[in-house]
């Protein structure tokens, strides 16, 4: 919770991330970059009320995350961005996906 941040970037080392990730009720980001060296997320991976989010493109190596993928309320977000990153991700628990940009 960020009013001010508009970008996410600058964490190209980091590999795992042991617990949930939490991207949530950011204003003003529109995109979220820069994890390319990311492989496992532990627990949960939530981006959620991201009026302005477009860009989720930053997640190129992510390949298991432990608990969850919920991407919600992000209505600037393209469905096919999100279809992307969900791909070649195992996911052993709930997927939620709603709230984004349609048709696009």
């Amino acid at each position: 919770d960020n009013p001010k941040l508009t970008s996410v970037h600058g964490m190209s080392s980091l590999e795992s991330i042991g617990g949930s990730f939490w991207i949530t009720d950011n204003d003003l980001l529109t995109s979220i970059d820069g994890f390319s060296s990311l492989e496992t997320i532990g627990g949960l991976f939530w981006v959620n009320d991201n009026s302005l989010l477009t860009s989720i493109n930053g997640f190129s190596s992510l390949t298991d995350i432990g608990s969850g993928l919920h991407i919600t309320d992000n209505p600037s977000l393209c469905v096919s961005l999100i279809s992307a990153l969900e791909s070649g991700i195992e996911i052993p628990g709930s997927v939620t996906v709603s709230g984004y940009l349609d048709g696009c």
